[in-house]
């Protein structure tokens, strides 16, 4: 048999074969007490009781006649002992009367009248010949009523008949059995009400009882699971696990395991189950469905290791952060800080932990400092910025940006604070050098005489300097706002705005265009274009610089007129002195025809010579006038070797070439630097039958390097100057003045002896690769 019950405070005594299964407060587990007297706490929970079995009838009547014998029947027994006392003191008890006055009376009287009729039959002698046993009422003297149980029959007591009655007072056994029937029916209703499933199982193992929660949360009927083995409900993995368990549960009486069901649906449910072995072998299991907690479990698992990546980044962002990073106390005392804020201070990690974290701060900053920690600790502040300066453990100063915020405990108290430290002294310095730029860049434009403009990538105007409003006579108003290309003449607004467009692929240099006055007047404007563009490199605005060059161009049209004039009167000088010479030398011719004097002819010689020279005054200057007139171009470095070549008289000079594709930026006459330099080796250079030259890259440098195996030069120190040489002394100073125009050099570096060696320097912005 068994029962639940909640017992408080009380010790129940039974027979030594009783087993009480007891769960104690704050424990999920089981006492298993046998014949002992389990004293029952407040709130605890007395789970089960199995008592010995009750005697048979035979064995009941062989019991009472010897405890009646002996004098020990048994009338009365109850949950704080056992009594034993004969009924007639228990009636003289009852009645508060005597036994002598019991004895008196007939044994009907000692029955409740409504029972008397029943048992009057029983009482005949016919009746009396065997062993009677019956459960009636009795009356007491004061009239109440009771249950009790009468064993009765007819014994011979010194040759005579008597009639032997044992009577027993079954009050407290009845208020027993329902005790034991309402204790059965509330177990029965905790079972079924129970929030959780439960199973019972037999010796086998099988199941022989489930409530109507573990039908539920199995989707089936109890017929569908009753005499099945809890294992056949359970995954295939699962039902190892158990059967390993089992011996654990014989051993310690109890169990607990978790394993996946079989659902009806074909589904898995999670569960706990929670299994006690009884004394016959059997169990009894309470079963939990965990899919929640299991949920909860999963999501916990994630947060825990969601959290623990989050305080892995968070310690690698700490260490490895550009910025310094430290945590203090509300006192300012630090508590954690990573390298970087070591870094920034120049204190080492000991230092730093003796000192409060306004030490570290200048003391005009300090103050402030302090208020903020002070109004942390009042709570009117959770969070703060500031900039201020660090001083170095070396003296030296840092400014940094302050970032804190407040840390705060569980409980919401504030706990410490956490303060970015980012160094912004570069950034200060940046700033510094920015601002004094915007000033002198505001300034330069002010003052600068050329027109400055700057528009958006629409080319709307957003910006015109004071020099631009002079000259075009338009008020400020009058030109913000508006496009520029409003303001350039008809005739060159397409090639502006084309020019506009391929400005933001590469730079055009100057370009000419006419722009429109107030006054309507077109002046011609050199302007110089470029694009400005974010930090991604994207255009944002546009600039340009423009300059008045109408007067300029005038007195060049009025220098060009002037040089064509004077090489008019250059070109008939030189022809008339030439025709002079012609005619000189002519009279000289005659003078020698039948001359015999020596002197003479010597005089004649020198007048020849003159002559000569000056004719070849007459043609270097008719060259010289032509340096510089044209403008700088791109030329072929190979072709330009290749013409000096072809106007040089080699013979059977061998000529080595190894060039470069390369276009160098040269006055137009440049060809005429290697026909002198051809031309040297020829006249000058000796038994010369081999000249080359070569390109070498030096320092983003290019070297243009010409040698012959000729006997070289001596003199280098007056070898590019004017009048130097055999000749008129003016072929190598021509060629050092043509390669000047763009910025290229001309040095002598041979060996006397072993032939020249002309070493000609192109800088990087006067030579380019061919493609």
């Amino acid at each position: 048999m068994w029962q639940r019950d909640m017992l408080e405070g009380e010790s129940m005594r039974e027979s030594r074969g009783d087993l009480w299964w007891i769960r104690r407060k704050g424990r999920r587990d089981y006492d298993v007490l046998r014949g002992q007297d389990p004293v029952i706490e407040p709130g605890e929970l007395l789970v089960g009781k199995q008592t010995r079995r009750e005697p048979t009838a035979e064995e009941q009547v062989r019991l009472e006649q010897s405890r009646a014998f002996m004098g020990t029947q048994p009338i009365i027994t109850g949950q704080t002992g056992h009594m034993a006392i004969d009924y007639a003191t228990l009636l003289a008890k009852g009645c508060r009367g005597l036994q002598q006055e019991l004895r008196e009376r007939h044994i009907l009287e000692l029955i409740a009248p409504r029972e008397r009729a029943r048992m009057r039959p029983i009482l005949d002698d016919g009746h009396l010949s065997r062993l009677e046993e019956v459960t009636t009422l009795g009356l007491r003297r004061d009239g109440s009523e009771f249950p009790m149980h009468v064993l009765m029959t007819e014994v011979e007591i010194s040759s005579r008949r008597a009639f032997l009655a044992f009577f027993t007072d079954m009050s407290d056994r009845f208020a027993m059995g329902s005790m034991l029937k309402e204790s059965e029916e509330r177990y029965r209703t905790i079972i079924e009400n129970s929030p959780l499933a439960f199973a019972l199982t037999d010796p086998s193992g099988k199941i022989v009882e489930v409530n109507p929660i573990f039908c539920s949360m199995m989707m089936c009927t109890s017929e569908d699971v009753l005499g099945r083995r809890p294992q056949d409900l359970m995954q295939p993995e699962d039902r190892h696990r158990v059967d390993d368990h089992l011996p654990l549960l014989h051993d310690r009486g109890s169990d607990s395991i978790q394993a996946r069901l079989f659902r009806g649906d074909g589904t898995s449910v999670p569960v706990s189950v929670f299994a006690i072995e009884l004394p016959d072998g059997s169990a009894m299991a309470f079963i939990e469905d965990i899919t929640e907690r299991k949920s909860w479990e999963s999501m916990l698992c994630e947060r825990e290791e969601a959290l623990r990546k989050s305080m892995q980044k968070f310690q690698a962002i700490f260490e490895g952060a550009a910025v310094g990073i430290i945590t203090v106390d509300l006192d300012g005392r630090p508590i954690d800080f990573n390298d970087r804020f070591v870094q920034i201070t120049g204190y080492s990690p000991s230092e730093l932990r003796g000192l409060r974290h306004e030490e570290c701060i200048h003391p005009d900053d300090a103050v402030k400092c302090r208020d903020i920690y002070e109004a942390l600790r009042a709570g009117t502040v959770d969070r703060f910025e500031m900039e201020g300066r660090y001083v170095r453990k070396d003296g030296t100063l840092v400014w940094a940006h302050l970032f804190s915020s407040l840390l705060v405990d569980s409980e919401g108290r504030p706990e410490k604070v956490l303060i970015i430290v980012d160094d912004i002294t570069d950034r200060k310095r940046m700033n510094d050098a920015l601002r004094e730029s915007e000033e002198m860049y505001t300034k330069l434009v002010s003052a600068i005489p050329d027109m400055v403009i700057r528009t958006d990538m629409k080319g709307t105007i957003v910006l015109v300097n004071e020099a631009a409003l002079e000259v075009s006579g338009y008020s400020r108003e009058e030109v913000l706002g508006h496009s520029l290309f409003s303001f350039v003449a008809e005739e060159d607004r397409g090639r502006c705005l084309n020019n506009a467009v391929l400005m933001l692929d590469r730079a055009l240099g100057p370009q000419e265009y006419r722009l429109i006055m107030r006054n309507g007047e077109k002046l011609l404007f050199e302007a110089n274009g470029d694009v400005l563009r974010d930090a991604d490199g994207e255009p944002t605005e546009l600039v340009f610089v423009c300059r008045n060059i109408t007067e300029r161009r005038q007195m060049e049209q009025r220098l060009r007129e002037a040089d064509r004039r004077l090489r008019i009167l250059d070109g008939i000088t030189r022809h008339d002195t030439l025709n002079k010479l012609v005619a000189l030398q002519g009279y000289i011719d005659l003078e020698r025809m039948g001359n015999t004097d020596a002197k003479r002819a010597e005089r004649l010689d020198s007048m020849e010579r003159n002559v000569r020279f000056l004719r070849e005054q007459a043609d270097a200057t008719r060259e010289y006038q032509e340096i510089g007139v044209g403008r700088p171009e791109w030329q072929s470095l190979r072709e330009i070797w290749a013409m000096a070549v072809r106007n040089a008289e080699l013979d059977e000079v061998m000529v080595e070439a190894d060039l470069e594709e390369v276009e160098v930026l040269a006055d137009p006459l440049v060809y005429k630097v290697f026909h002198n330099l051809i031309d040297n080796s020829l006249k000058h250079g000796g038994k010369v039958d081999r000249i080359g030259v070569r390109t070498e890259r030096s320092a983003g440098y290019l070297r243009i390097v010409y040698t012959d195996n000729g006997e070289g030069i001596a003199d280098k120190e007056n070898l590019f100057k004017r009048g130097h040489g055999t000749d008129h002394g003016l072929g190598l100073f021509l060629s050092r003045e043509i390669l000047d125009i763009t910025g290229m050099g001309i040095t002598e570096n041979g060996v006397p002896g072993m032939g020249v060696r002309f070493e000609i320097v192109v800088p990087a912005s006067s030579f380019r690769t061919v493609q």
